[in-house]
């Protein structure tokens, strides 16, 4: 089984989830030792500005949608206030990543500062979101409760299956570029140059041109050419 799919699974059974929203999601973040933050991109209250300024991520939370920050002193899941429901699950289960794969390391407060930790919290945020509708509709069989719920949540994983990358696209996968020449888009297939003209304005992942191979990413025949 892919390891990021089994750390989803292994996480619903840990904290008996049967059912994945922004409501669970925050619940079980808050039993493991973090608070969650909302702020905003326009105007917070004098607690949240001040919480930003003092941990140095004003300018990141100006940028991005959601972002862990832990030290010696705070563990906290900021995520932007005006986002709907459904875009705060999915960026709470990204960030939920980070927190159960244990991202976080001795060189930074912000938990998925490399390729690898941002591939694998969104892989565990889409097994984690799947599985959990999943689990859902088993155990709506199981308990033989009404039939007509199954149907609706059936109809909900299609929709959730259509507009699955409209959310992922939004969503802010911080990284930053640490002198490292090579960048790809989040679900890109190809590496590029930051100077690239086809990522122009797309949200970009930076990383070298090793942690991309290893990804199975293929260098841009326009900014790079082809490589021997």
């Amino acid at each position: 089984m892919n390891k990021n799919k089994q750390s989803a699974f292994n996480f619903l059974k840990q904290y008996d989830l049967k059912n994945v929203n922004y409501n669970t999601l925050s619940e079980v973040i808050e039993r493991q030792g973090y608070s969650i933050v909302e702020y905003s991109h326009i105007s917070n209250t004098d607690d949240v500005e001040t919480l930003l300024n003092a941990l140095g991520v004003k300018a990141l939370s100006l940028t991005t949608g959601a972002f862990t920050y832990a030290d010696e002193n705070h563990r906290i899941v900021f995520i932007n206030e005006g986002l709907s429901d459904e875009e705060k699950t999915v960026l709470l289960a990204h960030e939920q990543g980070h927190i159960y794969n244990g991202d976080l390391n001795s060189f930074s407060n912000i938990h998925g500062k490399s390729v690898t930790d941002e591939y694998n919290a969104n892989e565990f945020a889409h097994y984690l979101l799947k599985q959990g509708v999943f689990r859902h509709i088993r155990l709506c069989f199981a308990t033989m409760k009404c039939k007509a719920v199954c149907v609706i949540l059936l109809s909900v994983l299609l929709v959730l299956a259509a507009v699955f990358g409209v959310f992922f696209s939004g969503t802010r996968l911080f990284s930053e570029k640490d002198n490292k020449k090579y960048c790809i888009t989040p679900y890109g297939q190809k590496y590029h140059l930051s100077s690239c003209p086809t990522v122009e304005g797309h949200e970009l992942i930076y990383g070298s041109e090793k942690e991309f191979k290893k990804l199975g990413k293929k260098p841009c025949e326009i900014c790079i050419g082809e490589k021997k």
